[in-house]
C-alpha cells in the first residue's frame, strides 16, 4: 500500500476533500472542498455548488491527507514528503502555519473540540499530538506499524489508528495519550478507518484483503467482516441512514454497508481508481473522489444513483475522504415573542434563528434594561428573574455558538407583577339589614394597579364588589353576628383577604346592658386541684354588642388556667382556650356565652381565695348599667381534704 499511494511522485497529483458537518435542518452557506494535488503542492478551493475551482493554495512537499477543524476555519493538510503539516486559514485561504511531524505522515483527524489534531506517521511508526492554539507538537505516541487512517470518538475520549503495517488498531486515551490497548488480526493493510454514529463499533477499510472489518470498541474485539470490491481505500459513515459508503480502489466501485446488518446493500460504479468517499453537509450527496480519471463522482444517497460529475485539473486521490465547509461564524439574532410577567420575574418564549452561522448553538441569553438583568438557558422557554415588579422592562435574547453572540433580537417589553397585600380593614358599622365596611388600600399592589376590592361577610354568601371605601355589604340579617373581611384585585388576581372585623347588623340604636356573673358552686378549694368557675355573659339589649370583652386576669392565687366556650342564641366565642381569660365575644340582644374557667390554685396556702371576672362593650356602644360588669367568687376557704378528713 505504502508503494501504490506513494512511489516517489510518480504517481499523479492527488487530492483530498474535507466537509465539516452541520445541522440539515439550519441554513447554511454552501461548503468547500479542500482537494490536495500531490504533484502541485497545492490545495484547490471547489464550490461544491458549482463544481469550480475558486483559488489554489501553495502548501508543503506532497499534499495528501486533510482533516478540518468542528468550526471550519482551520483546514489541515498533511505533506506526506515534507514531513509536515500546513494549517490554512480558510476565511483568507492562506498558510498560517508549518507544523513538523514524524516520517511520512499519513493521516489526520481533529478532536470535537478543535484543541487537538493527530497525525499518523507512516514511517515513524507514531502519531503526533498537535496543540492547535499553539500549532505545535506536545507529544508523540507509538503505534503499530505504518498507521494510516485515524478517527476520534464523538466525546473525544478516544482515537482508533488504523496500522496498515501490522494489521491492528490502536487504541488511545486522549487524556493521557497512551496506548490502552490494540486490537490484533483487524483484516490485511488496514486504511480508512470510521465509526458508527453512537460510537459502539469501528469500521477499517483493509486495502489488501478487499473487506471491511466490524470492530466493538467497548469490548475492543472483532465481530465480523463484510466482503467488498478489490482495494477498498476510504470509508465514511452516514449516520442518518445507518449506512457505510466505501471507495474500493481497484473496482471502480463504491459499496454501501447497512450498519445494522453489515451486509452490502449497494454497489455503485464510479470513476476510476476512487480512492476517498464521504457525505456533502446537504446529506444527499456522496463524493467519491476518482485519481486516474482525474474527477469526483456525486452520487444521490437516497437513489445510489450517479448526479453528476465534477471534472478536476489533475489525477486526484483521497484517502480517507472528508469534506470541509466555509468558516464557522456567529449565529444569526433569533426572535423573541411575547412575555409572560410574574412576581419578581418574566417567562420569554423566543425562536432560534435559521442559521446557526455553522456551529452548534450552545445557549441564549435574555437581557432585560434597566438594569442589564439576564439569564441563560439552551430552549425556549425560560425565565429571567430579579426583576422589580410594577417596572417596565425591554428584553431581547441573543444566540451564543461556539464562536461568538448573535447580534439581539428585537426587544419585547414586560411588567413584572403580582397580587397586591391584603388591604386594612379599618371598621365594620352596623346598617339595617347591612354592614358598612372602611378599609384603606394595600402599602404594596404588587406592581399593578388595583382594579377593585370586595367585602365579604360571614357566615354566608354575602360579597359586594366596588372601586372605593366604604363598600355596603347588604342582605344581612339582623341581630346577627357576621365577620367581615376585604379583598383587593389587580390585574394579576387577588389579594389574600384583611384581618376580620365582627358587625352585628340592625337599627336598636347605642345603649344596651350587658351583664356578667361567676360562680364555682362551691365554699371550699382544694389547693392543687383545678376549680371550675362558670362564668356567663349575657347581653340584656336593646343594641347588639359585637366585639364585647371578657376577662379574668387569674391573680396571684392561681397558677394555671384552661376554659371552653358555649354561645347561644347567635353569639360568637372562641371556643378554647389557655391561661388568663382575655377574649372578644359578639352578643346580639338576648345572646349570651357561658365560659367553664379551670383554674388552678396555689398549694400549700391556707388563705381565703377569690376570682373575678369583667366585661367591657367598645365604643360606640353604651353599656346603661355597668354595676352588673364585674362578677367576683368568693372568698372561698382554700385547704387540704376539709370535706373529708378536717
Amino acid at each position: 500500500m505504502r508503494t501504490s499511494l506513494k512511489f516517489r511522485r510518480s504517481l499523479s497529483a492527488l487530492l483530498a476533500v474535507v466537509m465539516i458537518g452541520v445541522c440539515a435542518a439550519t441554513a447554511q452557506a454552501t461548503p468547500f472542498a479542500y482537494i490536495t494535488m500531490q504533484m502541485a503542492n497545492s490545495v484547490a478551493v471547489v464550490d461544491t455548488l458549482t463544481g469550480q475551482v475558486v483559488t489554489t493554495i501553495p502548501v508543503g512537499d506532497g499534499p495528501f491527507p486533510v482533516a478540518v477543524n468542528p468550526n471550519g476555519n482551520r483546514v489541515y493538510v498533511v505533506n506526506i514528503f515534507g514531513d509536515n503539516v500546513s494549517v490554512i486559514d480558510t476565511a483568507s485561504n492562506t498558510v498560517i502555519a508549518t507544523v513538523t511531524v514524524g516520517d511520512n505522515p499519513y493521516g489526520a483527524a481533529l478532536n470535537p473540540s478543535g484543541t487537538r489534531a493527530y497525525v499518523t506517521n507512516y514511517g515513524s511508526h507514531s502519531v503526533s499530538v498537535i496543540d492547535t492554539a499553539s500549532n505545535s507538537v506536545l507529544t508523540t505516541v507509538p503505534v503499530g506499524n505504518n498507521p494510516g487512517g485515524v478517527v476520534v470518538n464523538a466525546v473525544g475520549t478516544r482515537l482508533y489508528v488504523a496500522s496498515g503495517g501490522a494489521n491492528s488498531v490502536s487504541v488511545i486515551d486522549t487524556a493521557t495519550n497512551v496506548v490502552i490497548t490494540t486490537i490484533p488480526n483487524v483484516g490485511i493493510s488496514p486504511w480508512g478507518i470510521t465509526l458508527s454514529p453512537d460510537g459502539t463499533r469501528a469500521y477499517t477499510a483493509n486495502f489488501s484483503g478487499g473487506n471491511v472489518t466490524v470492530i466493538d470498541t467497548v469490548s475492543n474485539t472483532v465481530l465480523s467482516t463484510v466482503a467488498v470490491g478489490a482495494s477498498p481505500l476510504g470509508i465514511a459513515t452516514d449516520a442518518g441512514r445507518g449506512r457505510l459508503y466505501v471507495a474500493n480502489r481497484d473496482s471502480n466501485s463504491m459499496s454501501v454497508i447497512n450498519i445494522a446488518t453489515n451486509a452490502v446493500v449497494g454497489t455503485v460504479p464510479v470513476g476510476i481508481r476512487p480512492h476517498g468517499v464521504g457525505l456533502h453537509p446537504n446529506g444527499v450527496e456522496i463524493y467519491v473522489v476518482n485519481a486516474t480519471s482525474s474527477s469526483i463522482s456525486v452520487i444521490n444517497a437516497d437513489t445510489l444513483t450517479l448526479m453528476t460529475t465534477i471534472p478536476m485539473p489533475s489525477l486526484p486521490g483521497s484517502f480517507g475522504t472528508f469534506f470541509a465547509g466555509p468558516p464557522a461564524t456567529a449565529p444569526d439574532a433569533p426572535s423573541i415573542g411575547a412575555a409572560t410577567p410574574g412576581n419578581t420575574e418574566a417567562l420569554f418564549n423566543f425562536t432560534a434563528p435559521g442559521n446557526n452561522g455553522g456551529a452548534a448553538i450552545s445557549g441564549f441569553t435574555i437581557t432585560c434594561q434597566p438594569g442589564a438583568i439576564s439569564a441563560t438557558g439552551t430552549s425556549s422557554p425560560f425565565t429571567v428573574t430579579g426583576l422589580s415588579n410594577g417596572a417596565n422592562y425591554a428584553c431581547s435574547v441573543i444566540a451564543s455558538n461556539a464562536i461568538g453572540n448573535s447580534a439581539p433580537s428585537a426587544s419585547v417589553n414586560v411588567t413584572p407583577a403580582t397580587t397586591p397585600d391584603a388591604p386594612l380593614l379599618q371598621s365594620a358599622a352596623p346598617l339595617d339589614g347591612a354592614a358598612r365596611v372602611g378599609f384603606a388600600a394595600p402599602g404594596n399592589d404588587g406592581g399593578s394597579g388595583i382594579l377593585d376590592y370586595t367585602a365579604h361577610c360571614d357566615p354566608g354568601a354575602h360579597a359586594v364588589t366596588a372601586s372605593v371605601s366604604p363598600i355596603d355589604v347588604t342582605g344581612l340579617s339582623n341581630n346577627t353576628a357576621y365577620r367581615c373581611r376585604v379583598v383587593a384585585r389587580n390585574g394579576v388576581g387577588d389579594s389574600p383577604a384583611s384581618a376580620g372585623l365582627s358587625v352585628i347588623p340592625g337599627n336598636t340604636g347605642n345603649s344596651t346592658d350587658v351583664s356578667i356573673t361567676k360562680d364555682n358552686d362551691a365554699g371550699f378549694v382544694n389547693g392543687g386541684d383545678y376549680v371550675d368557675y362558670r362564668i356567663t355573659v349575657t347581653n340584656h339589649g336593646p343594641a347588639a354588642v359585637a366585639g364585647a370583652r371578657v376577662e379574668d386576669a387569674l391573680g396571684p392565687d392561681f397558677s394555671a388556667a384552661q376554659w371552653t366556650c358555649t354561645p347561644t342564641a347567635g353569639a360568637v366565642c372562641t371556643a378554647s382556650g389557655r391561661g388568663a381569660l382575655d377574649m372578644l365575644v359578639d352578643l346580639p340582644s338576648g345572646a349570651s356565652v357561658q365560659i367553664i374557667f379551670g383554674a388552678l390554685p396555689i398549694a400549700g396556702l391556707e388563705t381565703p381565695i377569690s376570682n373575678i371576672a369583667s366585661v367591657t362593650v367598645p365604643a360606640p356602644i353604651n353599656d346603661t348599667l355597668t354595676s352588673n360588669n364585674i362578677a367576683s367568687d368568693g372568698p372561698d376557704i382554700r385547704g387540704i381534704f376539709r370535706d373529708e378528713f378536717e
